[in-house]
């Protein structure tokens, strides 16, 4: 329902009648409607990120040199944007008018990733990684992966992907990008 209608339109009467329940025994799990949004909100970007953390922690990245981290961190940011759950987390936090719970969300989420690539012996060893840049340029492609305005609607331009790796890589430390790839921005 929070995908598909104005969140003026969903009521509790037709929560009820979507879910196969009566309103009384709505009322006897959540006090509001609000605060069953609350509570989806919460439980959605508790299991994104339980998903997220697997997926960032399941990846070997003891061996990934910059280029090859700059590219996979750009796949699992568009993959992580691209998501229902992402999509659902970002109406929700629309329609309770909380962006600092999203805010939270997208803040784990960089966490998470930093702490692997800050760990890439590959990055470290090469002495020119700073950790604040790394934070930095990852929040930057997580924010350049999602068209403004929209949840989660990916320009769809493999440029833009290009882009997008090139620049974290100079965030990582490695060579700032070349004029061509610099020249389609």
């Amino acid at each position: 329902m929070v995908a598909t209608e104005p969140a003026a339109a969903i009521t509790v009467a037709g929560i009820a009648r979507r879910c196969g329940v009566s309103v009384g025994a709505f009322y006897a799990r959540f006090p509001s409607r609000d605060a069953l949004f609350t509570y989806a909100a919460a439980r959605v970007r508790r299991d994104k990120l339980d998903r997220w953390q697997h997926a960032v922690v399941s990846r070997d990245w003891a061996d990934l040199d910059i280029d090859t981290a700059a590219d996979a961190i750009v796949q699992l940011l568009w993959g992580l944007t691209r998501s229902d759950e992402f999509d659902l987390s970002v109406r929700l936090g629309r329609i309770l008018d909380d962006p600092k719970g999203h805010t939270a969300f997208c803040d784990s989420v960089l966490s998470v990733l930093e702490e692997a690539v800050v760990e890439c012996p590959a990055l470290t060893n090469s002495g020119s990684l700073r950790p604040w840049a790394v934070r930095v340029g990852i929040g930057v492609i997580m924010t350049s992966a999602v068209r403004p305005g929209l949840a989660c609607s990916i320009v769809p331009d493999p440029t833009l992907g290009e882009e997008l790796v090139h620049l974290l890589r100079a965030y990582l430390g490695g060579p700032t990008p070349t004029p061509q790839s610099a020249a389609g921005t």
